[in-house]
């Protein structure tokens, strides 16, 4: 069953085609017969899980497996019950702090970020990730990065010059090439 995230975190009744075989009535002959099937998923289903609904064959007897597949999602992607999203900072946020608005499945939640936080460090929102089966919840995970803006004003690029000489900071320093020289 092919779900989206939000279907896999709440739960969703979905179609299922099973296929049966049967004698045709006309001909007699054994054909495959394509049969539409509602399925109820719970909460918490995770890309490549396997559901067992039992009594759901085409003969009603048996069993029948649903593997999950989830859809992909614009801005979260997953890894078990856990959810990740790539947050974009201003350059400033990441030196100043901030308090950001983080999207969950559940809705926005803000979240204070710390002076000095780098790119590539990691939020977690505890619980806010996908039902486990075991109870609780997996967590979200903010990658973020740090973006620069493409369009500045000749009054922002004189604030970017005046901060380029008055800051004392070589991103670069631990650097050195083959030769010994920065």
């Amino acid at each position: 069953a092919q779900v989206t995230l939000e279907e896999a975190a709440s739960g969703v009744e979905t179609e299922v085609i099973l296929l049966a075989t049967e004698r045709d009535a006309v001909t007699k002959q054994i054909v495959k017969v394509e049969r539409p099937t509602r399925v109820r998923l719970p909460p918490g289903l995770v890309h490549g899980e396997r559901l067992c609904v039992r009594g759901l064959s085409a003969d009603g007897a048996g069993d029948v497996y649903v593997t999950v597949t989830l859809k992909k999602h614009p801005i979260f992607h997953t890894n078990g019950h856990d959810i990740f999203v790539k947050l974009p900072i201003a350059p400033w946020e990441a030196v100043l702090g901030a308090i950001l608005d983080i999207p969950t499945l559940q809705g926005p939640v803000q979240v204070r970020l710390k002076p000095g936080t780098g790119a590539g460090q990691k939020l977690r929102l505890q619980g806010r990730g996908l039902t486990k089966p075991t109870g609780g919840n997996g967590d979200l995970y903010c990658v973020l990065r740090v973006v620069t803006p493409t369009q500045v004003s000749e009054r922002e690029k004189a604030l970017y010059r005046e901060l380029a000489q008055l800051a004392n900071f070589a991103p670069r320093a631990g650097l050195r090439t083959a030769s010994g020289a920065e």
